[in-house]
């Protein structure tokens, strides 16, 4: 097939390094980190399903696959280069979360054929139990087809008809989203934790995400109906997977530095259970409060890059230690923001009255459960949120330090550069990430009617003659160009501010010799990346699949049109060089990016679409000259790394570990099983391997450590006798060589389990006192499967063995005291 929609042959994969970061925590910080860190996890299951529908089944089948171990015993007797290949699709999957790349949106195949992955499948499979086994190759004959597909429609991520979608179900049209749009906007709603179902009957279902489910009845004159379409709003969205996200972020509670984090997490809880957005907003409003946490984190539907209609947002979580010495250049960078924000190019109208000071940290990174893992950001998204109240910036200092560690040549680069890129690089662009997230994100505003009849338009000179309505937003009045633009107009504050020496300072830049460097370095960078951007626009489809690299051409066309021979492309051969004068940087690129900058700016405040459609448009089309650049870029492009991240987990004494894993395949899948174990939905048995230094795999244990206090606890059991299922919840007495005990279950599950004999593994088991007596509870937190002996094996040597019922540890009256 077409090689760009294949694995590339070498996926690299980077270490994210936090273990020395965790350790410095305090035992609390460590706990909350932890539970935070799950909640991500839990949530992050979601981006699978906004991915393609295939995606949730193509990870279970890997989760089952991987779980007893099989990728350290497993011996595959075909040629090398298959077993290397199919790691590679699975370790690209794992690391995009889905087969579609994070970054470019575009689908991604095996390299080798359905018959040749298969086979090593089946190698893996083989060390399976039985019904881990079947399940594993049942999913694999639903999933071969779509995992292979990469025709038209599947192809790249897009609006609903001419890509891919996990926000748009069913037959959905433009018309219809418009609809939504106009109903939404009455209602006061926005869509950014929402999914839009069409079903059979033409009936549209606005699907919001939250654990507890319920309809939200019409307004009594709407009876039901908007315009002449029947649409229902429906909560309830991922409900399942948003149950752990609940209970993690109530444990988290416990463990919360102050009163705004308690009250943030409490409204994090609201939101997930119910789905009001409100509820998230308020999140937002305590986490820019919550100043210099020592564990920063977010959670959430955060950015909406992947919706082609811009406005519905992907799943979250980040959970990041402070790094003090790191942050105090951003701290200071915050403390000059009141003098270099009027350096920027547009009139003080279009700038906010006054600057909020907002929190600006470098993390370093313990979790972030999404598609892929940023280096910057500024949040929250919510306009109202950042005028109300401000907004933070955090640089993941871990995520910049670990990404620019190759020294092979850059493509693109002149010879003459190439040392000073590879060395700087890394500097330049943390000086880039601080002004882009700062005063990038940061600056501008948004008009409405009032204001904006008072404003002159520095474009026309004449007052300004569109503006924002109540209840738009710069998201649902852009749509699919809103994370282009912002990105576009961020990236441009950032080189137009990165020339001010004070800047530089800041970040350690004293000399004019190593200031000049940054500089050029941070400018060459921005162009190299619009050539390299190529890669990430559809000639097929002639749209871009990538916001930043489509913003980043936009900036290379800028200085390629400034003239005066500041930048131009190179024909070397085969390939193409970027060629910048950098005496001219600070006189002609300057004022062409000013210039281009003031457009940005202007034409979003006042919710100018039209032309700023005419503006990017003619800034980032793509014509046979630059499809012949593209082509050079395709043959030459460098595979993006994926990161392998670190787990945490409670241990024995009441402590958090923090789990690190090694940077290749191995690792990748260790740390998945570790993150997410086996899919609730697939018979279970194996556990999680062990991998550079991590734990052996859960440990099961016998009934003698089922005390008035145990939780916790992994068993198998058997069942001796079960009560008359008359009750909602009714009795099963079950036991092992060491005893037995009573546990509570629901009538359907007794029923399924009350043949004596019958073996149970038993997840996360606790005890709860009844009248002073022993009860053995697996609540939704846990899982209880019934097991074949042979599976049974697998966890407990020799299996439960016969029940001791003359140790009934149940019958023993505790006198409990408070």
């Amino acid at each position: 097939g077409d090689e760009q929609y294949l694995v590339p042959k070498e996926q690299p994969v980077l270490k994210l390094p936090c273990g020395e970061a965790f350790k410095l925590l305090k035992r609390k910080e460590q706990k909350y980190a932890h539970h935070m860190s799950r909640a991500s996890w839990e949530g992050s299951r979601v981006c699978l399903d906004q991915c393609a529908p295939e995606c949730p089944k193509i990870f279970d089948m890997f989760q089952i696959l991987f779980s007893n171990g099989t990728v350290n015993k497993v011996k595959f007797e075909g040629e090398a280069d298959h077993l290397t290949h199919f790691y590679n699709y699975v370790v690209a999957f794992y690391g995009n979360l889905g087969n579609y790349l994070s970054f470019g949106d575009r689908k991604f195949a095996p390299r080798i054929t359905v018959e040749e992955f298969q086979a090593v499948l089946e190698a893996h499979a083989k060390l399976l139990s039985g019904g881990l086994k079947a399940r594993a190759l049942e999913l694999w004959e639903e999933v071969k087809g779509p995992m292979y597909d990469v025709s038209a429609a599947v192809k790249e991520l897009g609006k609903p008809g001419s890509g891919q979608t996990g926000y748009y179900l069913g037959p959905v049209t433009e018309e219809d989203v418009a609809a939504v749009q106009k109903f939404m906007q009455k209602e006061g709603m926005e869509a950014w934790n929402s999914r839009l179902r069409k079903n059979e009957d033409g009936s549209l279902d606005i699907l919001f995400a939250a654990h507890i489910p319920r309809n939200k009845p019409p307004r009594k004159e709407d009876k039901g109906e908007f315009e002449g379409r029947k649409i229902s709003v429906v909560y309830g969205d991922y409900g399942e997977l948003l149950g752990p996200v609940v209970h993690h972020l109530q444990e988290a509670l416990k463990f919360v530095a102050n009163d705004t984090q308690a009250e943030m997490l409490k409204a994090y809880i609201e939101h997930f259970q119910t789905g009001e957005l409100e509820a998230h907003k308020e999140s937002q409003r305590k986490w820019v409060k919550d100043m210099g946490p020592a564990v920063e984190t977010n959670i959430g539907f955060i950015e909406n890059y992947r919706d082609g209609f811009g406005e519905r947002a992907e799943f979250e979580g980040l959970v990041s230690a402070v790094n003090r010495e790191q942050s105090k250049k951003f701290d200071e960078l915050v403390g000059r923001a009141e003098t270099l924000l009027p350096k920027l190019p547009w009139p003080k109208e279009f700038e906010k009255p006054s600057f909020t000071r907002p929190d600006f940290t470098a993390l370093d990174v313990i979790t972030f459960a999404n598609s892929g893992v940023p280096v910057g950001i500024n949040i929250p998204n919510y306009d109202e949120v950042r005028k109300e109240v401000g907004f933070k910036n955090v640089h993941l200092h871990n995520v910049l330090a670990s990404r620019f560690v190759s020294k092979d040549d850059i493509p693109f680069i002149r010879a003459e550069d190439q040392e000073m890129m590879k060395t700087k690089r890394t500097a330049s662009f943390e000086v880039q990430v601080g002004l882009h997230e700062l005063l990038g994100h940061g600056s501008g505003q948004l008009l409405y009617e009032e204001e904006a009849k008072k404003v002159t338009n520095p474009l026309t000179g004449k007052p300004c003659e569109s503006w924002y309505n109540q209840g738009q937003t710069w998201s649902s009045v852009f749509q699919g160009l809103a994370s282009s633009w912002e990105e576009c107009r961020a990236e441009a504050v950032g080189i137009y501010l990165g020339v001010e020496r004070d800047v530089l300072e800041i970040f350690g830049f004293k000399t004019k010799e190593e200031q000049d460097d940054i500089i050029y370095c941070n400018w060459l960078q921005m162009a190299h990346a619009g050539v390299v951007g190529l890669e990430f626009y559809s000639p097929e489809h002639k749209r871009w699949g990538q916001a930043h690299m489509h913003a980043r051409f936009a900036l290379l066309n800028v200085m390629i049109r400034a003239g005066e021979g500041f930048c131009e492309l190179e024909t070397k051969g085969d390939s193409v060089e970027v060629k910048m004068d950098r005496s001219k940087i600070e006189t002609v690129g300057k004022k062409a990016v000013g210039d281009f900058l003031m457009k940005l700016n202007v034409l979003k405040a006042t919710a100018d679409v039209k032309a700023g459609e005419e503006l990017f448009g003619d800034m980032t089309k793509v014509d046979d000259g630059w499809l012949k650049t593209r082509d050079i870029v395709l043959a030459n492009k460098k595979p993006r790394p994926v990161y392998v991240q670190a787990h945490t987990e409670l241990n024995a004494s009441g402590g958090v570990d923090c789990l690190e894993f090694k940077a290749d395949a191995k690792g990748m899948i260790a740390s998945m099983q570790y993150h997410f174990g086996l899919p609730k939905r697939a018979p279970r048995g194996g556990a999680a391997p062990a991998q550079d230094g991590a734990k052996k795999k859960a440990r099961f244990g016998s009934l003698k450590g089922c005390k008035p206090d145990a939780q916790g606890m992994n068993l198998v059991v058997a069942v001796v006798s079960a009560e008359d299922p008359t009750d909602a919840i009714t009795e099963l007495k079950v036991g092992d060589s060491f005893g037995v005990v009573t546990m509570k279950c629901k009538k359907e599950e007794a029923a399924a389990w009350r043949e004596p004999g019958t073996l149970l593994l038993l997840r996360n088991a606790h005890v709860r006192m009844f009248k002073g007596h022993i009860r053995l509870i697996v609540d939704q937190w846990g899982k209880v499967q019934k097991v074949t002996a042979e599976e049974a094996e697998e966890f407990v040597k020799g299996g439960p063995g016969e029940p001791k019922t003359a140790n009934d540890l149940s019958a023993t009256e505790y006198e409990l005291k408070g």
